[in-house]
């Protein structure tokens, strides 16, 4: 896992599936508004049917997770004032979370498939992102 951080804060996480060896990791920190966790079981393993509770949650920013299924990308990592902190390589069985700050992708291999989660809900173009 290779931490992205600007003074204090961390910015972004780059995490490589087949690094993670433990059943189950958690690369998020609790207070964080986005909880990304990888599951690694054997046959006949079982995960107990649940439901969550319903608990009011307040998330101020939006934070994103992508994973390269297929590919590369290069992501640009800023900070709230739009300062570059870092650009990195993200490639297939690679994702980046992005927890504070701007970010902006270039699609490095044609063909290339993200997956993206964001916590919700959404409001638009408009209403979510300032674009720089």
């Amino acid at each position: 896992m290779k931490n992205i951080e600007h003074d204090g804060k961390l910015l972004a996480q780059v995490i490589s599936i087949e690094e993670c060896e433990e059943e189950f990791s958690f690369f998020t920190r609790p207070e964080d508004a986005l909880q990304i966790g990888l599951f690694r079981y054997d046959a006949g393993r079982v995960v107990q049917n649940h439901v969550h509770n319903v608990y009011p949650r307040t998330a101020e920013k939006t934070c994103e997770m992508m994973l390269v299924l297929k590919g590369r990308m290069r992501t640009d990592v800023f900070t709230n004032e739009r300062e570059l902190v870092q650009s990195v390589e993200v490639g297939a069985n690679e994702l980046i979370i992005l927890l504070d700050g701007g970010h902006g992708f270039y699609v490095l291999e044609p063909g290339t498939v993200i997956l993206e989660a964001k916590n919700g809900p959404y409001f638009g173009v408009a209403q979510d992102k300032v674009k720089f």
